[in-house]
């Protein structure tokens, strides 16, 4: 199983926009990987996985539940993950880690 799901996101969900469907049968196995996964997937998973379907209260909700997973992947590259941890931090599927969505977002300067 862990091969196989290394094989998928490796191929096909983090380098390709994913739709609603796919990321709620595949974002709850991803976290069975843990930590197992290249810089370059973390970010491909971010640009390609997350951001996609973020907005999505059924997604959130995903995201949410296995939060340790997501904001670990989004911790990988502040670059990416902050414009996304910005708009999860405002919608309300994410009230349960605003918090920890702020934290990862860069102060403005002024």
């Amino acid at each position: 199983m862990r091969g196989y799901l290394h094989t998928m996101m490796n191929d096909r969900l983090s380098k390709t926009n994913i739709n609603k469907v796919k990321f709620l049968w595949f974002g709850k196995l991803l976290p069975q990987l843990v930590a197992d996964m290249e810089t370059n997937v973390d970010r491909g998973l971010m640009t390609y996985f997350i951001k996609t379907v973020c907005k999505d209260s059924e997604c959130a909700a995903v995201i949410v539940e296995y939060k340790a997973f997501y904001l670990a992947v989004m911790k990988k590259d502040e670059a990416i993950a902050d414009p996304i941890a910005k708009e999860m931090a405002g919608l309300e599927a994410y009230a349960a880690i605003a918090g920890e969505l702020k934290a990862m977002v860069k102060e403005e300067k002024k």
